[in-house]
């Protein structure tokens, strides 16, 4: 029984090793007063994977803005590799949050990161992000709402 115990949690830990570890990060830069909005993709994993963007969704009080992502990414371990942006905000939409004039006075970048080894036929992993983004100030400041992995 020890032996089978033994072997179970070495096959997982051999498991977990192998798994990307899809994380991101978002950038931002300020041109005209518009904040821009941008995805830095990160392989936290220990063997190169590949990685696709299924979901980009720039929430900013109540309107939607979606980002499509056809491509998909190959990135060695502990590789970072920034993608296209995801969207923009101006003074008048800022104001309009700081004034209270949507029903949700909030901006929100919600991503869906589908991830797999090289060799895998199937993306296996998937890694659900929501940043909630304080436009109160000059510069934005970004906070994780939700981060799930599976």
């Amino acid at each position: 029984i020890l032996a089978l115990f033994s072997v179970f949690f070495t096959y997982k830990e051999y498991v977990l090793k192998r798994r990307p570890l899809a994380l991101s990060e978002i950038l931002f830069e300020i041109v005209d007063e518009k904040w821009y909005f941008s995805i830095l993709l990160i392989n936290k994993g220990n063997l190169p994977a590949i990685i696709k963007i299924t979901k980009a969704l720039l929430k900013i009080g109540d309107e939607e803005y979606p980002t499509i992502f056809h491509q998909e990414i190959i990135l060695s371990p502990n590789e970072k590799q920034k993608i296209a942006p995801i969207g923009n905000i101006n003074q008048v939409g800022r104001n309009k949050i700081i004034g209270h004039e949507y029903r949700a006075n909030r901006v929100e970048i919600i991503l869906d990161i589908d991830s797999k080894s090289l060799g895998d036929k199937k993306y296996k992993h998937k890694t659900n992000i929501s940043y909630g983004v304080d436009v109160t100030g000059n510069a934005p400041i970004f906070t994780v709402i939700e981060e799930k992995m599976t």
